[in-house]
């Protein structure tokens, strides 16, 4: 059975000063390591999984001239389409949201059902990317209620995941603790896997 990285919303790795995604070619510490772990990843033979928001190649673009990313463009790198919440699209349509605009949203947004699919068993879960006071632990929080069994570890990797509220953060580690959810720094995690 695979372990499997969840990178949720990685354009968060590339929001500025300002708030807005920007393209660059510059790398930091954290790239690099994001880089090796997904490289240790795929050596494995485990999976990654890289959860979009909006529209999957414009995002993509924000990482074309940044080196440490350019497993972003693996062919064995699985991609999905999360709402900014998080979590995927569930099975019931909301009421306040017509026919129509539930039809579309599922024919653009990865819902439960297709996740289920996507990922029928798996032994450990990782997650990473941001903002790990929202999307990160909405996420962490999602696949611990629908997903985990017992003989599943699920970890966090704070320094490879984006964070602009130190509060929030605290509350959302908080919570994962309390449901299990494990932080490990990048060196613990690299060490699993080599196992």
């Amino acid at each position: 059975m695979e372990d499997i990285l969840f990178i949720v919303h990685p354009y968060t790795y590339r929001i500025d000063n300002d708030g807005d995604a920007a393209i660059t070619d510059q790398s930091s510490e954290m790239d690099f390591k994001i880089d090796l772990l997904t490289k240790q990843f795929f050596e494995n033979k485990n999976r990654v999984i890289v959860s979009f928001t909006h529209h999957i190649f414009s995002e993509m673009s924000l990482f074309a001239f940044c080196e440490a990313y350019g497993f972003i463009y693996e062919d064995n790198l699985e991609k999905i389409l999360i709402p900014t919440t998080g979590v995927p699209l569930g099975t019931n349509k909301p009421l306040n949201v017509d026919d129509e605009t539930w039809a579309n949203l599922r024919m653009v947004y990865t819902t439960e059902e297709k996740l289920k699919d996507l990922v029928p068993f798996h032994r450990d879960a990782y997650f990473i990317g941001g903002m790990l006071e929202a999307c990160v632990s909405n996420f962490a929080i999602y696949w611990d209620k629908n997903h985990r069994t017992q003989n599943n570890n699920l970890f966090y990797i704070p320094e490879l995941c984006v964070s602009q509220n130190v509060e929030a953060r605290i509350r959302a580690e908080d919570i994962l603790k309390e449901r299990d959810i494990l932080a490990l720094t990048y060196e613990e995690a690299m060490e699993r896997l080599a196992r």
